[in-house]
């Protein structure tokens, strides 16, 4: 039986790579699912094995997102897809429990073996991520090799930074998210107390640091 692997991804350049490789490949079979559709209707018509994120999607968190396939589909494999990794993007990649982590940049050699990797049933993190992790045999988990300040940020408050850092307004944001304005106030508030970070300029370049949002797409946003 094939793997139905299910890719959200905006820019749409893997998805293609990725159908050229997997046409060699008898066991697995790609499906682009459009972000700006209805997500949860897609994947019912593809009942999805594995599903990989992109987590620069335009106004979507790709953790909440995964929350949200993984209650549908609770044995489906979350996979996450960036341009580079940073503390606070691995941390959120551990808490989500998620199955592998990709680069966009790795080869479709690694890619491949990957994906074989976790269809198997084993977690398969790009090298770049496993510099920053530390394996604990017992409780067959990773953690971060040291901590930092970003890894204290809910999946709920790491959203509504992206759209800080994007520019946007705490009414445009309570409107966008189906917030309060005063709901999103307070969210603003913990982030930067938390952060230690009182400028929104500051709040930006941090999130474009750990990866929170890409400046690639941050002009499709605005």
């Amino acid at each position: 039986m094939k793997n139905q692997i299910c890719l959200i991804e905006h820019e749409r350049l893997i998805s293609r790579g990725l159908r050229c490789l997997v046409g060699e490949n008898g066991e697995m079979s790609i499906r682009e699912i459009n972000p700006l559709a209805n997500i949860e209707a897609q994947l019912e018509e593809s009942n999805p094995s594995m599903v990989i994120i992109d987590v620069d999607l335009p106004d979507m968190n790709a953790f909440t997102l995964a929350e949200r396939i993984t209650k549908v589909y609770p044995v489906c494999k979350i996979i996450f897809l960036a341009r580079s990794v940073s503390n606070l993007l691995a941390t959120n990649i551990i808490q989500a429990k998620a199955d592998g982590f990709l680069l966009k940049t790795d080869s479709f050699e690694i890619i491949q073996e990957a994906l074989n990797q976790i269809a198997s049933g084993n977690v398969s993190y790009s090298h770049s991520m496993q510099n920053l992790l530390v394996y604990d045999p017992q409780a067959k988990t990773y953690r971060l090799a040291s901590e930092q300040q970003g890894a204290v940020l809910t999946n709920r408050q790491i959203e509504v930074l992206r759209y800080l850092a994007w520019g946007h307004s705490v009414k445009q944001i309570a409107k966008i998210m189906h917030l309060s304005e005063k709901s999103v106030d307070s969210h603003k508030y913990r982030i930067m107390n938390r952060l230690g970070i009182h400028d929104r300029v500051k709040l930006a370049l941090f999130a474009i640091r750990e990866q929170i949002i890409d400046p690639w797409t941050a002009t499709e946003s605005l």
